[in-house]
């Protein structure tokens, strides 16, 4: 009886707690910062069509295989796979879901990054050229680094892609926030430029607002995958570092 009746608590509580879990999900009020632990398929529902301004996705890349990380104090083993039964159609159908929320929920000025790798990358281009259509495509991001293995019978795999597209023919592209440095441009001139204060280049009699010693950015990126010693370190093996989604959120949002 006690037992029954214990059953009965425990399955109450947890009802009323997935009830009250469920409003707060509804008060989401996006005048606000928020932070939202979950899984995308869960929340982008609650989200209002048309609301939100960027939007970068890393998910699964469907490498077929098993990561484990050492957590917290060194004591704690944590697991996460990235293996599909049923092959890349399944993985595509999953994908085809969350990118067609993300596609719902983004202004029509609104841009997405995703970012991939060489396992899917060709699927989830016809995916994005589907539901964002292809006439939106921006470009393809080319992330370079020196990390990882190397081996003698073929080139090394060192970059990831990051596939760039916009809602619409209209979108947020802050150039001046992420302009590349021109290695071109000799030391000394830029150490006379910045010297005399000047924020201007002069090209072919015209001024422009890109300083000397900095070019347009490029859609290749040389940014360092995170030190293993470093403090932004948290274990996962793919772990993507500040740097590179700073650089986006600059380019494609505003203050």
């Amino acid at each position: 009886m006690l037992s029954g009746l214990l059953k009965f608590f425990l399955s109450l509580k947890s009802l009323f707690h997935d009830k009250f879990f469920e409003m707060k999900r509804l008060e989401l009020d996006l005048t606000r910062n928020n932070i939202i632990c979950g899984d995308c398929k869960d929340w982008l529902p609650y989200i209002p069509s048309n609301s939100i301004d960027l939007i970068y996705i890393d998910p699964p890349f469907f490498s077929n295989k098993n990561y484990e990380i050492v957590w917290g104090n060194g004591f704690e083993l944590r697991s996460f796979g990235d293996r599909w039964k049923g092959g890349i159609n399944h993985y595509i159908g999953w994908m085809r879901d969350k990118i067609l929320e993300a596609h719902r929920v983004l202004k029509p000025t609104g841009s997405i990054y995703l970012h991939c790798d060489h396992h899917a990358n060709h699927h989830l281009r016809v995916l994005l050229d589907e539901i964002f259509g292809e006439e939106n495509f921006r470009s393809e991001i080319i992330w370079w680094y020196l990390w990882g293995g190397r081996g003698k019978k073929q080139w090394n795999r060192k970059h990831d892609n990051i596939y760039f597209y916009s809602k619409s023919k209209n979108w947020t592209f802050n150039y001046s926030d992420v302009l590349d440095e021109n290695n071109l441009v000799s030391e000394s001139s830029k150490q006379r430029v910045k010297y005399r204060g000047a924020l201007v280049n002069h090209r072919e009699g015209k001024k422009s607002d890109v300083p000397l010693g900095m070019v347009l950015p490029s859609d290749t990126w040389y940014i360092p995958t995170i030190n293993a010693m470093s403090k932004e370190r948290i274990g996962y093996r793919t772990q993507k570092p500040e740097k590179l989604i700073k650089k986006i959120i600059l380019a494609s949002s505003n203050k």
